[in-house]
């Protein structure tokens, strides 16, 4: 469940973000991919500067195993809200573009979308000029991640991480908006496949893994298996926000 460039099929969508000492935002994203076209393209929308991507390769099944002994109950949340962009301000821009090798994609990485559609250009990856007036126009102050793949067969993806400066420390970011087939986002109705899990005072306990990075070791964390179809959009924990009685109750579109 994500945004691509072209035709692709997405399940099993696992996602961890929290906030760390330092302030910033770590975020790992792994998905299985099919994909449908020939060279396509993976975005995800990121509500801050990006900082440092990882290579996952020495540690590349930490999040199955992290969603897997960490799934709690639903009425144990902090509550979520379900957004299509616009949340942050005053993001200052860079022309640079970063790269990296993680799995089967090729990443790049800026604050600008128009400089990742060039890229895309060189890599005979096409976005529509649809998807990106969504892209401009819906996710304004955003960096992006974008993860160039062109295999055919079904792929158990290795995770992507990284760690973002906030412009919004409100809110910690799930990037779920979802649209498959080169097209921009419709407010519509959608099936949910993620695991996401996030930091918790109630979670579970993670000790100290052969296959982690020491800063997830000894941490609590906790995992939604969602499932349920609601409105398209990302989701967002309000650090602030009490735990709220029911998960699915607290999705509200930011318009």
């Amino acid at each position: 469940m994500c945004i691509t460039a072209a035709s692709a099929h997405l399940t099993s969508t696992k996602i961890l973000s929290f906030q760390k000492e330092n302030g910033e935002v770590f975020l790992a994203y792994q998905n299985e991919v099919m994909n449908e076209s020939g060279k396509n393209a993976m975005i995800l929308p990121i509500p801050g500067k990006i900082k440092t991507l990882y290579d996952t390769s020495k540690y590349n099944t930490f999040l199955d195993t992290i969603t897997l002994r960490t799934k709690i109950s639903e009425e144990y949340n902090y509550g979520v809200l379900s957004g299509r962009g616009g949340m942050t301000r005053g993001m200052s821009k860079s022309l640079s573009i970063e790269q990296k090798k993680v799995g089967m994609y090729n990443i790049v990485y800026s604050a600008l979308m128009t400089d990742l559609e060039e890229v895309c250009k060189l890599e005979d990856v096409k976005i529509t000029p649809e998807l990106l007036s969504f892209f401009n126009t819906h996710y304004k102050n955003f960096g992006f991640i974008c993860c160039l793949f062109s295999s055919k067969y079904k792929m158990s993806a290795q995770p992507i991480a990284f760690d973002y400066e906030p412009i919004n420390k409100e809110h910690i970011f799930f990037p779920t908006m979802d649209s498959h087939d080169g097209s921009a986002p419709k407010h519509t109705s959608v099936r949910l496949d993620h695991k996401i899990s996030t930091l918790m005072n109630e979670g579970k306990l993670i000790e100290g893994e052969k296959d982690y990075p020491d800063f997830l070791k000894n941490k609590m964390f906790g995992t939604y298996d969602l499932h349920f179809s609601d409105d398209n959009g990302d989701l967002y924990f309000n650090l602030n926000q009490k735990k709220a009685p029911n998960l699915k109750r607290q999705f509200k579109v930011i318009k």
